[in-house]
């Protein structure tokens, strides 16, 4: 699979799952294609779809896992807004 197509399916699984995991994306590419994406050519894709603002990734850090990020893909068109914890 050329970069190319590789960018596209990464588009396509985001656009229909509506927002995905950044680890769950190759399971999908797999599932779509067939085909097992090279990792650091997958992560440089993501870096590189969402410098160009055709991807929005959400990158955070959760208070138990201070030493491991994650990462959340959404189509580019996608509205979004943070809000405060709400106290329960």
């Amino acid at each position: 699979m050329t970069a190319e197509e590789l960018k596209h399916e990464i588009l396509a699984v985001v656009d229909q799952l509506q927002g995905c995991k950044h680890v769950e994306l190759a399971t999908a590419i797999v599932q779509r294609t067939g085909q097992v994406p090279d990792a650091g050519i997958l992560g440089h894709l993501i870096d590189e779809l969402i410098e160009k603002g055709e991807l929005l990734g959400l990158y955070y850090v959760l208070p138990d896992l201070p030493y491991r990020g994650k990462r959340f893909l959404l189509p580019a068109n996608t509205r979004w807004h943070m809000e405060p914890p709400h106290e329960h």
